[in-house]
């Protein structure tokens, strides 16, 4: 198989082999350095081979005249070949005679490669760096044949979890179908690459998630999985309120009464992969009044609003602060509401809103008393009375014209 492509993980069986054509008995002596790229297999080494520093020494006291002396070993191609060429040739001394063996020939094939980059710029890779909800991403997978020969070539990538394919950006003829993109081409000559994109767009609900991707790539017989590329997402900071008695429950939506104490809590986590200069600020809600001191972690209250500053929050590290309000004695019926903004690099987030009712304060009810009854009885009857006294009047006056 001299000349022909070896895979990563493939054992290779070398051969040696000397005849003594001197015309007299021989000490012959093998050397042979285990090629670049390969591991020896322990014990591989046959006729008494020895292993040492990565070469192997047979040694032969007599080779008689026209007698062959043949020897093995085996070594197994590493994992991460990519492309280099394996390549062994022996050395034999047979008397005042060093020979150096013809030297065999194996290439590896060229994995192929997969990266990322931002819509703005695809030069630059973003593996490994942060992205956004809603941020668009290319991805880019490149195969060079290195196989010696034209090759019938395949890839397959399927579309990240956490985000959404961009309809008709697969390039090169790609077809999108039950979430994965596949890729075609019948003729790839030797030494040709064929590089495919595609986009797509990181979901809006994304939260600490990590986007990782990788694609297959078949070219004849072989196969390969590309690299993963990996793009976390950062996790949204998270706002909670709880009775200052009780740290555990929350009160998020429940009612609160004027005068009650809230607890506050605002929970960071850094999941950007680096560490991060984290910035919280937070303004005391509306009919609340803050209870002077009460911000942990050295947070600074001034004007209405509360503010927390760590200078490095590690990868993974979670930063969480509190702070108390005392709520109004005149509320009457308003909801307090509270959320707070948290700054971590370039990022910047809302957190999500508390919600708290207050009780409507019950209205002054107007004692019932018979006053409005007696007014109109008596506008009744003083009206009755002075029809009367006028019909008794006019009667009167009748009787004096007779």
């Amino acid at each position: 198989m001299d000349g022909n492509e070896v895979k990563a993980g493939q054992e290779l069986l070398y051969k040696v082999t000397y005849k003594n054509t001197t015309g007299k008995e021989q000490n012959v002596v093998i050397k042979d350095k285990i090629p670049e790229h390969t591991t020896y297999v322990e014990g591989s080494a046959s006729d008494g081979g020895v292993y040492k520093d990565g070469e192997i020494t047979w040694t032969k006291e007599k080779v008689a005249d026209g007698e062959t002396f043949e020897v093995t070993f085996r070594v197994k191609v590493d994992d991460n070949v990519n492309g280099e060429k394996i390549l062994n040739k022996a050395n034999v001394v047979d008397g005042s005679n060093n020979f150096d063996t013809n030297e065999t020939t194996n290439p590896t094939s060229t994995k192929p490669k997969k990266d990322v980059f931002s819509l703005s710029d695809d030069k630059v890779s973003i593996d490994g760096n942060e992205v956004k909800a809603g941020q668009e991403l290319l991805y880019k997978v490149t195969y060079k044949n290195t196989t010696g020969k034209e090759q019938n070539v395949v890839i397959k990538d399927k579309i990240p979890e956490h985000t959404t394919y961009v309809e008709g950006s697969a390039s090169d003829g790609g077809v999108y179908k039950d979430g994965e993109i596949t890729w075609i081409k019948e003729k790839v000559a030797d030494g040709e690459t064929f590089e495919v994109t595609f986009k797509v767009k990181v979901n809006d609900n994304v939260n600490g998630e990590k986007i990782l991707n990788k694609a297959n790539v078949v070219d004849g017989s072989n196969k390969f999985d590309t690299n993963e590329t990996t793009n976390p997402t950062p996790t949204k900071p998270v706002k909670d309120v709880f009775d200052s008695q009780n740290d555990k429950v929350s009160i998020d939506g429940n009612e609160v009464k004027a005068g009650q104490e809230l607890l506050y809590k605002v929970t960071y986590k850094n999941s950007t992969g680096k560490d991060q200069k984290v910035v919280i600020k937070d303004k005391i809600p509306e009919h609340t009044t803050y209870v002077e001191g009460s911000a942990s972690d050295g947070g600074v209250y001034k004007g209405g609003e509360i503010t927390w500053t760590k200078e490095k929050v590690a990868d993974g590290e979670t930063f969480e602060v509190t702070f108390k309000v005392k709520v109004d004695d005149n509320v009457n019926g308003e909801k307090i509401l509270n959320k707070a903004n948290v700054v971590d690099g370039n990022n910047k987030f809302d957190t999500n809103e508390t919600t708290n009712p207050t009780p409507l304060k019950p209205r002054p009810v107007v004692p019932k008393t018979g006053y409005a009854v007696n007014t109109a009885l008596y506008t009744a009857l003083l009206g009755l009375s002075t029809g009367a006294l006028g019909a008794i009047k006019i009667r009167y006056k009748k009787k004096n014209k007779k």
